[in-house]
């Protein structure tokens, strides 16, 4: 490798690392105040049919304050459904960006930390889509526009898996398809688990991803044991002088091959561009992160502010010690008549 090459690579990575820096502590903040959620349990024997009733229309139909109290409870979780979907991703995020940072990873890892970043950002970036054809962050205001925010970002937090069946079955008995899957009439499709190429492929479309999908085709392609294995491991490629006179190829192996000259010059050019492309997807996840950020802190607000209204309409039907139904984890007395 020649030393512009060797400089060039340096400096690529030197950038991502101080990227990585300045983003991961961006990234974490957007998170850092929904980190904890408070739910009730179910609450049994409340008939189907009153679970569609919006919290603040509770008092013009014809329920019972337990009812009353039930239903707000149901709706006050869509702020932890909101956390549930959103809270762990830019988490993930978060934790491959820090670990960018560090600069001590192997190749493999740092490819596997690409492959999280472009996997994350993929859906992150479909459900901000969805909900911005639907209604804009300033325009959240009610019980009704915070339905309509949960449908946009419930794609995040499905499952294929029935995780009850896999809990009574070991691994050998299990069938190697579809048979352990949730029936597809029931099951809320896990938008990272089962479509994420198709989002990737989305986002390859917009200019400012163009080149998501090479990029993340490249990041697979290095972790496959076929080709990603000699990649990551070969040190030096030289022709040598055999002890009977004969030439021979010699390659040595090292299980980072950046600490160490190679003969390779076109791999060390690739992850130049690796790094670059890579140093540009940060800064899409501090852009999108902090537009989640935003999302979550207006989903809160106006959560409380639902669950608040009911229980100060109707507060012959709560206690003053019971749990707000807003999800703050504090009592009635401590919150919603605060």
């Amino acid at each position: 490798m020649s030393g512009d090459e060797k400089v060039g690579l340096m400096e690529a990575r030197a950038a991502l690392q101080a990227e990585c820096l300045r983003v991961f502590p961006v990234v974490r903040k957007q998170v850092d105040a929904h980190g904890n959620t408070f739910v009730w349990q179910m609450d049994k024997g409340l008939e189907s049919s009153v679970f569609g009733a919006p919290v603040d229309q509770a008092h013009i139909t014809n329920l019972t304050a337990d009812q009353v109290r039930r239903i707000a409870r149901e709706n006050g979780k869509i702020y932890n459904q909101a956390c549930m979907a959103i809270t762990p991703k830019v988490l993930a995020l978060s934790t491959s960006i820090e670990s960018l940072s560090h600069g001590t990873l192997s190749l493999h890892e740092e490819l596997n930390c690409f492959r999280s970043i472009v996997e994350r950002l993929a859906v992150l970036e479909a459900s901000l889509r969805k909900i911005a054809h639907t209604i804009s962050l300033s325009e959240i205001r009610s019980f009704d526009d915070l339905l309509e925010v949960r449908e946009s970002i419930s794609p995040l937090i499905g499952t294929r898996f029935s995780w009850s069946d896999l809990q009574v079955a070991d691994f050998p008995e299990m069938p190697s398809k579809t048979d352990y899957f949730h029936d597809a009439a029931e099951t809320r499709v896990d938008l990272s688990a089962r479509n994420i190429l198709n989002q990737i492929d989305k986002l390859q479309k917009d200019e400012n991803y163009k080149g998501i999908r090479p990029f993340y085709n490249f990041c697979c392609e290095f972790v496959h044991p076929n080709i990603g294995d000699n990649l990551a491991t070969t040190r030096k490629k030289r022709i040598i002088r055999t002890q009977g006179g004969q030439l021979a190829y010699m390659t040595e192996y090292n299980e980072n091959p950046l600490v160490a000259s190679s003969d390779d010059s076109d791999f060390f050019i690739l992850f130049s561009k690796a790094y670059a492309f890579g140093t540009m997807l940060t800064r899409e996840a501090e852009r999108v992160t902090l537009q989640y950020g935003i999302l979550l802190n207006k989903i809160e607000r106006v959560n409380r502010k639902c669950a608040h209204k009911v229980v100060k309409r109707q507060k012959e039907c709560f206690s003053r010690d019971d749990f707000c139904p807003c999800g703050s984890g504090k009592s009635i007395r401590l919150c919603a008549f605060r």
